[in-house]
């Protein structure tokens, strides 16, 4: 009967109607914020023409699958806000007066709400890797000062006067001693510690170089939740990449996932890899060099895949490098240039304490002189010829008007904006001090511009700061300078105007006027090109061989998080060891009928 329908249809739980609220609100912010590809153009004007509108829900339904993390922010944010709605409901019942909550207003709490849990998440959890990590700085400084001092530390113990009190003695000795060994993360956790030392014999076990994947995602699984304290929500974005694929990756979780190593190098250092062979770990050398081949044929496959897609895809040598900053030349100079630029910024740091102390106009002719020499140097060793001409007055004005920084104190800075999460902590610190009472009126006049900003914004701007830290610190050599910009130099170029050579069977340029470096397959005998002004980026961004690339590194992002999470279960269940097995399917089916045998 109709009735019977209507009660099919019907949610089966109360909060059906939220989840589905939630999708719907994230696909239309997503669909506002987003420009439409040029496939998705295309089956929007398909759509119009036969008066279909099937795409949408194609679309949704792919995003679906490749992101399964949206479903769980979606029953998160519908508990909540359940909860909420029923407890104001209650309210409500006991207080006439009170006004009832309407859910557009529930949604805006729990975004507040939710927020503000992830933030102290954040926190916890940067705290705890903080604290695991200064933890393996004092066990260093311990046993250098102890191998300096020459102490023999197997040495046996004196031995205790018998007494009453001997036996309390003895145990608040072994406890001092266990709280000195091990981190204060782990304190009042004897079950997370029973889990550490069964990792640490795995570890001493097999090298950790040699561990399958599920194994190197359950230890990490375990520092997450276990030491750091993190929610399975959070664990299961993080394995997934994070955000949904219409809004980009959520970069919120990347100093979560540093944090997890971080933790993991201090409770075992034998999981920081390092290229050099320290003690002779010639295993775990060739197991790097068998991974390198491995990696080698996956990206052969991945190469494949992309010429089949159509258009000329080169991932050749450095895929994260840039044509515009990669070459041979800009490496080999900036190798020269290094030991340079460290000792002009050190005397960089001189004369702007010397300007402090006496402004430039009113320096002699000679310290003028002599920082005008300096200044001409210091710019030759930063610029090339294609810089053009440099103001040398404005620059002048610039270098001195900043104060004096030691390399220490820069690195400091640089170091609490070096994530999201470091940026919060910064940004929170700031705005209860406010601003700095000693601070001169353009520094001040500085200081209450930022702070009057929206907090979003602030901690965005400190975010990016801390992202361009090789274009802005100064004691950064030239070579880590060099090697930023070639690996994201074309995505901070994307979107700028700039020139471009197209095809065009008018154009004033022939040919033969090309240089060789732009080859036979873009410039054949008797093409003819004009140049025009085009955003950076945007002749191969948008085409649909981009985006079909795009598609298939998202499907390749899939599968590893897969893979990831299918070998863990498979690893906890005992049926995946440390390491792969070298033996082949028939040797392994004779083994088990072996087993089964001796078994009967």
């Amino acid at each position: 009967s109709r009735g019977t329908l209507q009660a099919e249809a019907d949610p089966l739980l109360p909060t059906d109607r939220l989840v589905q609220s939630y999708l719907q609100r994230h696909y239309q912010k997503a669909t506002a914020k987003r420009t439409p590809s040029a496939a998705e153009r295309e089956d929007q004007k398909k759509s119009r023409l036969f008066g279909i509108d099937a795409s949408s829900q194609t679309n949704r339904a792919s995003r679906m699958g490749r992101k399964s993390t949206l479903l769980n922010d979606a029953y998160r944010f519908a508990l909540a806000q359940y909860e909420l709605l029923r407890t104001q409901e209650a309210s409500q019942q006991d207080d006439v007066d009170h006004p009832p909550l309407t859910e557009e207003h529930s949604i805006h709490l729990v975004d507040q709400m939710l927020a503000k849990e992830d933030e102290q998440e954040r926190k916890r959890t940067r705290e705890a890797a903080q604290a695991a990590q200064e933890w393996r700085k004092q066990q260093k400084a311990s046993k250098a000062a102890a191998s300096k001092a020459n102490i023999e530390t197997k040495e046996p113990a004196p031995a205790l006067e018998e007494g009453p009190s001997s036996s309390t003695t003895t145990q608040a000795q072994s406890q001092a001693q266990t709280e000195t060994s091990l981190p204060s993360i782990l304190h009042s956790k004897p079950r997370t510690i029973r889990a550490m030392n069964i990792w640490a014999s795995r570890l001493s076990a097999v090298p950790y170089s040699r561990w399958t994947i599920g194994a190197t995602v359950a230890l990490d699984h375990w520092i997450a939740a276990d030491v750091l304290g993190m929610s399975e929500e959070t664990w299961e974005a993080l394995l997934q990449g994070g955000g949904d694929v219409d809004d980009g990756d959520d970069m919120s979780l990347l100093p979560r996932g540093r944090d997890i190593i971080a933790v993991r190098g201090s409770l075992f250092p034998e999981t920081v890899l390092d290229t050099s062979l320290d003690n002779g770990d010639l295993e775990a050398t060739s197991a790097e060099e068998q991974e390198e081949e491995e990696l080698d044929e996956t990206e052969q496959s991945i190469d494949e895949l992309l010429a089949s897609l159509g258009g000329d895809f080169d991932f050749g040598g450095d895929s994260t490098s840039s044509s515009l900053w990669a070459s041979e030349d800009n490496k080999k100079k900036a190798g020269n240039v290094d030991q340079d630029i460290g000792t002009l910024v050190e005397e960089l740091q001189t004369w702007r304490a010397k300007n402090i102390k006496l402004a430039y106009a009113q320096w002699d002719e000679t310290a003028k002189k002599e920082f005008n020499t300096w200044m001409v140097e210091y710019i030759s060793v930063l610029t090339t010829e294609t810089d053009g001409d440099v103001d040398l007055e404005k620059t002048r004005e610039r270098l001195l008007s900043a104060p004096p920084v030691s390399r220490d104190e820069s690195d400091a800075f640089w170091d609490k904006v070096r994530d999201q999460t470091s940026a919060e902590i910064f940004l929170h610190g700031l705005l209860e001090k406010g601003v700095p009472a000693a601070q001169d009126g353009v520094v001040k006049k500085q200081y209450q511009t930022f702070l009057g900003l929206p907090y979003e914004v602030q901690l965005q701007k400190l975010v990016d700061l801390g992202t361009l830290r090789p274009l802005y610190d100064e004691y950064i050599s030239e070579t880590d300078r060099v090697t930023f910009m070639a690996r994201y130099g074309e995505t901070l170029l994307e979107g700028t105007m700039v020139e471009h050579l197209l095809k065009d069977p008018n154009g004033p340029i022939s040919a033969d006027e090309l240089g060789p470096e732009y080859g036979t397959d873009f410039a054949s005998k008797g093409d003819r090109f004009r140049i025009e002004m085009l955003p950076y980026g945007s002749d191969e961004f948008d085409v649909p061989r981009s985006e079909r690339a795009r598609m298939l590194f998202r499907a390749w992002n899939t599968h590893k998080a897969g893979r990831a999470s299918y070998e863990e279960h498979m690893f906890k269940q005992g049926k995946l060891g440390l390491e792969y097995s070298n033996e082949t399917k028939k040797e392994r089916d004779k083994r088990k009928r072996k087993e089964r045998n001796e078994e009967d």
